[in-house]
């Protein structure tokens, strides 16, 4: 009975995330609006299958190759879109539209994985450092809730099936950890190599995983010198370690080499030498990632706090703060509960070591956008299970055992589900881009002049396929708000407001960032600045807003986020302002 009690408790922990990360995913009706999910749309769907295993391995013939179907700028992983490709021609989804929403379904499924996940690594931690049973449970039902990955399963990119693989790469690691089988080192290993197959950033795990091959050994030399074991026996040890160690690195190489072929410039598996296109690739993009480059994506960041940024945005937006809370609390409890057994919850120490170094690390890059610390997610999850636990039993040894259990009942839990409760609103009304297109069809005369920004997605959409009575054409420009404050640039942009009858602005992308960045675009951010208060030559008409809320639930209260990173926003839930030229003009 005890079992059944705990499967069905697992089960509806399950039942929770898919509820959350199956919840609308095609949430912009068909209209591509994630950027980078579109670019791997079109480099899916140019892709053919290879002719043969051998062709598929040979980054100059293959068909499936981004730089063989015309896409030379390629940083991302190939086993996702390999993946979906091939599903898709299964199940006949083979087409634009077919590749995007099936490829959210195996996102959505990847991070559901994930929650097992979590629940197998916290059980492991727990047989070795002995804590409470409850924690796994309470460690898969917080990354159930966490917001960003909820997030990050609407989208097809290759974050989600990066993390899912990490994950079990870690959790055979760990088990190795704790009972050595060479089989478990395999699987690592592997798994790593498909993990890197989706994102080259799967490298970052690596001192992680490392760590678990080497801890039965320090073990055995720990033990050694407390009972002065035979020093022959002693002395096999570091073969076995260098054995464990050749067998993770090569499982995680031939998968990889697998998984994505094209890193490397050819097709022999003896020949390492890594892609030059995509090394010229990983090169370029990190040219962007400068205060001197006016590359629209990292205007962004120009303004932005090492540090501090990456952190709030962790804290409120990635996980929520009641999460948070317990995660630092959890985390501090377990640094204090192991010291007095430091030695044998060195695991422990190192999982809090490379989760803060891996923190740090990231959060003083140019860039820290939110989805580079998802290998953050399901660690802090069990932190936080830790500390919820970690009180739950203190409190219960008290007098108000009894108090507590209400208090739970009736705070506890609502604090931690109240920020994915807001979130998922944002699935539960239309995309404000295609509510603002149809108000545009509705509202706008056909042929009107409209001026839309560069670098964001012009609007209106194309409605008509979902209502055919809106299929109005009109004079659509484009004009260039992210280049530097030049007469010549200046000149284009007046041109352009003197023959456009409407302005939108359908995202924040331009306006948020430029704005926060006057001394790099003095004449931009201060004209955004008097259209915003109403002072330029055009006057706001419409405005559409999908902030986090629980009006869905007849509580009107929103949490406004667009302070918060560009792309948490920009993607499913952008703010989108609809501006018409003045009479007096």
């Amino acid at each position: 009975m005890q079992i059944i009690k705990r499967l069905f408790i697992l089960l509806g922990i399950l039942l929770i995330g898919i509820a959350f990360r199956f919840l609308n995913l095609n949430w912009d009706l068909g209209h591509h609006l994630h950027p980078d999910e579109r670019f791997l749309t079109m480099v899916m769907n140019d892709m053919t299958v290879p002719n043969s295993v051998g062709e598929y391995l040979d980054p100059a013939r293959s068909t499936f190759n981004p730089a063989n179907v015309k896409y030379t700028f390629f940083v991302y992983g190939m086993f996702p879109l390999v993946l979906n490709k091939m599903i898709a021609l299964e199940l006949s989804n083979n087409n634009f539209d077919g590749l995007t929403i099936q490829g959210r379904y195996l996102s959505a499924i990847a991070d559901t994985i994930v929650i097992i996940l979590v629940f197998l690594i916290v059980w492991v931690f727990q047989k070795k450092h002995k804590f409470s049973s409850q924690v796994k449970y309470v460690a898969a039902f917080i990354y159930a809730i966490c917001v960003l990955p909820i997030q990050l399963a609407h989208f097809f990119t290759t974050d989600t099936f990066m993390n899912v693989f990490a994950m079990t790469s870690l959790f055979f690691a760990v088990w190795f950890s704790y009972k050595p089988h060479v089989y478990k080192a395999v699987l690592a290993g592997g798994f790593l190599g498909l993990s890197l197959a989706c994102k080259i950033s799967a490298v970052y795990m690596t001192p992680l995983l490392g760590w678990y091959f080497f801890e039965p050994y320090f073990y055995e030399v720990l033990h050694h010198f407390q009972h002065k074991m035979n020093w022959r026996k002693l002395l096999i040890q570091p073969f076995f370690f260098i054995g464990i160690a050749i067998i993770f690195v090569c499982g995680a190489y031939v998968v990889m080499r697998l998984g994505h072929p094209y890193y490397f410039e050819h097709q022999s598996f003896f020949d390492l030498k890594i892609n030059t296109n995509f090394i010229n690739n990983i090169n370029q993009l990190k040219s962007f990632s400068s205060l001197d480059v006016y590359f629209p994506p990292g205007v962004q960041w120009v303004s932005k706090q090492r540090l501090a940024f990456p952190l709030i945005n962790f804290a409120t937006i990635g996980l929520g703060l009641p999460i948070f809370f317990f995660t630092v609390f959890g985390l501090l409890s377990i640094v204090k509960s192991s010291l007095k057994k430091a030695l044998t919850h060195l695991g422990l120490f190192a999982l809090i070591g490379w989760c803060v170094l891996f923190f740090l690390y990231q959060a003083i890059q140019f860039v820290s956008t939110m989805r580079y610390f998802i290998f953050l997610y399901p660690l802090a999850a069990f932190f936080c299970a830790y500390g919820l636990v970690h009180i739950s039993n203190r409190l219960q040894q008290t007098k108000i055992a009894k108090a507590y259990l209400i208090l739970t009942q009736v705070f506890v839990l609502p604090l931690l589900f109240v920020w994915p409760l807001f979130f998922i609103s944002i699935y539960m009304y239309p995309n404000t881009r295609y509510e603002a297109s149809v108000w545009i069809q509705e509202h706008i005369p056909e042929q009107s002049s409209i001026l839309v920004e560069h670098w964001d997605d012009a609007l209106p959409l194309g409605v008509s396929k979902n209502n055919p009575k809106l299929n109005k054409v009109y004079q659509v420009k484009q004009i260039p708000m992210f280049y530097a404050d030049t007469e010549s640039k200046w000149q284009e942009v007046e041109a352009a407001f003197a023959e456009s009858e409407y302005y939108i602005l359908s995202s924040q992308r331009a306006w948020g960032s430029i704005s926060a960045v006057p001394e790099h675009y003095p004449i931009t951010s201060k004209f955004y600045e008097e259209l915003l208060a109403g002072e330029e030559e055009f006057e706001l008409i419409a405005d559409f807003r999908s902030y986090p809320s629980l009006k869905y639930l007849g509580i009107p209260i929103e949490f406004p986020d667009v302070w918060a990173e560009e792309a948490f926003s920009v993607y499913d839930h952008p703010p989108v302002m609809v501006f018409r030229k003045k009479v007096e003009y």
